[in-house]
């Protein structure tokens, strides 16, 4: 699959790596695409747009679709762009993408306990919130729900450590018995109230300065 491929509005993931492997991500819709190049929001910080024309990075565009199975590309370029008098970042890359096994993504466990509003009659559930990455989500219910039982959802929940409340929408491509009789329900992310890659990288940091504090005081 070519990434101009992708369609409009499906969400993708930013990965740029710097010369000392330091990385920073952030996940956009694609608007639309023109002559082999793909459309989207200028990415921005402090109200300025981000100049990834910078020597040394490396740009991967991760895309997870609807079958689960997630496309990365490597060697991708981003540059600023004027369209009918409106900024864009346009991102072009001449590789095909590749298949990646979405357990290797890195998933941050949370365990919080979240709400899940399910497509079938608009009903919330209760559930657990087991892990997140920047591609997934999974939960664990005691409810059995089949794929289209659930359909697009909505998942809430309040991350206690960083005294916050995370918003996400998915669909499930995945279902599991568990041996307690619970079923985990494998997802793919499709939208958040937040940048993920962030968060995650907040809660390693915390993970980090426990493990620290425990060191110090010889646990």
């Amino acid at each position: 699959m070519k990434l101009y491929e992708i369609p409009d509005s499906e969400y993708i993931t930013i990965t740029v790596k710097n010369e000392e492997n330091a990385s920073l991500e952030y996940r956009v819709p694609v608007l639309f695409c023109k002559q082999e190049i793909l459309f989207v929001e200028p990415i921005r910080k402090n109200g300025k747009m981000l100049n990834f024309e910078v020597p040394g990075i490396q740009i991967a565009i991760t895309y997870v679709p609807s079958d689960g199975m997630p496309l990365e590309w490597r060697g991708c370029t981003i540059n600023p762009f004027v369209y009918e008098e409106k900024p864009y970042h346009i991102i072009y890359c001449t590789h095909e993408g590749k298949h990646i096994n979405r357990r290797k993504t890195y998933r941050q466990y949370l365990g919080y306990i979240g709400t899940l509003r399910i497509a079938l009659d608009h009903k919330t559930v209760g559930v657990t919130v087991k892990d997140i990455s920047v591609t997934g989500v999974s939960f664990i219910s005691v409810t059995e729900f089949s794929k289209s039982d659930i359909g697009m959802f909505q998942l809430n929940y309040l991350d206690e450590e960083l005294e916050m409340q995370v918003q996400v929408s998915g669909e499930v491509v995945r279902i599991e018995q568990l041996k307690d009789t619970r079923f985990i329900y494998g997802c793919r992310l499709i939208e958040s109230n937040m940048n993920i890659g962030k968060y995650i990288a907040r809660k390693q940091k915390k993970a980090a300065e426990r493990r620290r504090i425990n060191d110090l005081r010889g646990e």
